[in-house]
């Protein structure tokens, strides 16, 4: 089995972003999500750049987290799937529930700007 990791990036207006690398199980999908919700990150820029594989479970499990995020007023964007996890993305019908970004600086951007709290200072990336 292919090696799973991924890297956490925290910023202002309660966002943080998920680079997912290697292949993608619901375990890690999970891990991922919950240290930036322990963070107080509601708001998580996803990017699958670097997604080797993802299992349907795995995908699935961003689905069921997508409903606790919202939940607590957040949101779940992604970013850059490589076109083997796109076809899985698709398969499981996506682009109707999440919005894509072409990059994750631009998510980012978005994010931050649109839940910038009074008086916070703009994030330049």
């Amino acid at each position: 089995m292919a090696k799973s990791s991924y890297k956490i990036g925290i910023y202002p207006s309660n966002v943080a972003s998920i680079k997912y690398i290697g292949s993608l199980d619901p375990i890690i999908v999970q891990r991922a999500v919950e240290e930036c919700q322990k963070r107080n990150c509601i708001f998580l820029v996803i990017d699958l750049s670097e997604v080797t594989y993802a299992s349907s479970a795995a995908v699935g499990a961003f689905i069921g987290l997508r409903t606790t995020v919202t939940n607590k007023g957040g949101m779940i964007v992604f970013t850059t799937p490589v076109p083997q996890v796109q076809i899985v993305l698709d398969m499981m019908g996506f682009g109707e529930i999440f919005k894509f970004y072409d990059n994750a600086d631009e998510a980012l951007k978005q994010l931050i700007e649109t839940h910038k709290d009074d008086g916070s200072e703009t994030y330049k990336l």
